[in-house]
């Protein structure tokens, strides 16, 4: 005879997890190299030489911004990077469980371990909650940085621009 052990992780959940996660994952990371980074890394390119073209200043302070961004990403990436993984694998986890509920019904009716299940599924539950709430604050607290940075290159770039087209420097 068997216990839950054997069915919540050697039957098809486990094999479900795996395999749906590992297609996903894989058409995402096309998806954003293709869709994002190049067209991003090629449009900065062009703003920037458009930018230093019309004034170096005003490209100064986006490069600066730039920086600021680097550096933001380098600080909170490795923690959001974490907590995506880990909800992830809560998510994983709750549709291998799912499936082996469904699968082994009967086993689990039989033998009356629905209390247990349900034990385990509230569990796995509130950890993807936690998880999720993680990658939230993480997410927010980049594009805060983001967002402001942004906000104050844009400001500072119209002030030059404004203070160079009063001294006729700028058409």
């Amino acid at each position: 005879s068997h216990g839950n052990k054997f069915y919540q992780n050697n039957l098809p959940g486990a094999l479900t997890s795996l395999v749906s996660e590992g297609a996903h994952n894989f058409t995402e990371i096309i998806k954003t190299l293709l869709e994002d980074i190049v067209t991003n890394i090629s449009l900065l390119v062009f703003a920037f030489i458009l930018l230093f073209k019309l004034n170096i200043m005003c490209g100064m302070i986006m490069a600066s911004w730039i920086i600021l961004f680097a550096i933001a990403s380098c600080i909170f990436l490795p923690s959001l990077n974490y907590f995506s993984m880990e909800l992830t694998n809560c998510n994983a986890s709750i549709r291998g469980f799912l499936v082996d509920c469904i699968t082994n019904i009967s086993s689990i009716r039989f033998f009356s371990q629905k209390n247990y299940e349900r034990k385990i599924s509230e569990n796995k539950l509130d950890s993807a909650l936690k998880m999720e709430y993680h990658v939230e604050v993480e997410s927010m607290k980049l594009w805060s940085i983001y967002s402001f940075g942004f906000i104050f290159a844009q400001g500072v770039c119209i002030f030059y621009l404004i203070r160079e087209w009063a001294n006729c420097r700028v058409t």
